[in-house]
């Protein structure tokens, strides 16, 4: 009897695998569209958003584009860096930043240090810092500002840089757009 008690106990441990095994099927079917919707998300976020550190944000794209078309990918895997991915674009919205970038001012390219406020403004000083403007999100263009905002802009890219504590500045943001 206590072979079949064994054999019945085995037999029950296999039907339980089995359906762990259809359900985990089941999910990984049902998830893959969700990560498709998100990753075309990302994309929308990235091509339609302030030009910040554009060419980092596109190979983190790219890379998941590879991944998610990658069949010997684990789903769990896949979903694993499509968060993190999600998780360091929440991050851009409640950081600052100070990069150098070349960005077209009035139709001509320029090397410029680039100070990002979160996501809701983007400025640029000149490398000889005398001449600086912001990102127009309404025109979806670098625009000049004037020379009398060199000295604030200079202040936030120092902050920006961590050379000066924290303080308030007085920027100006400019028009938002509406979605």
């Amino acid at each position: 009897d206590s072979l079949s008690q064994t054999s019945a106990a085995a037999g029950g441990r296999i039907a339980s695998k089995a359906k762990q095994l259809a359900d985990i099927e089941q999910i990984s079917v049902q998830i893959q569209p969700f990560l498709v919707e998100l990753i075309k998300q990302l994309h929308h976020r990235v091509n339609n958003n302030m030009p910040f550190l554009s060419g980092e944000r596109k190979q983190r794209l790219d890379k998941l584009d590879r991944l998610l078309a990658d069949p010997s990918v684990a789903i769990s895997e896949k979903f694993r860096k499509i968060m993190e991915a999600l998780m360091v674009e929440a991050e851009y919205g409640r950081t600052i930043e100070v990069y150098q970038e070349t960005i077209e001012v009035e139709n001509r390219p320029i090397l410029v240090n680039i100070f990002r406020l979160g996501r809701i403004a983007l400025f640029y000083q000149t490398l000889d810092q005398k001449r600086c403007g912001f990102y127009n999100v309404v025109s979806g263009a670098w625009a000049p500002l004037s020379k009398s905002y060199n000295d604030v802009v200079q202040t936030a890219m120092d902050i920006g840089l961590k050379r000066r504590p924290v303080e308030l500045l007085t920027l100006p943001i400019g028009k938002m757009r509406v979605r």
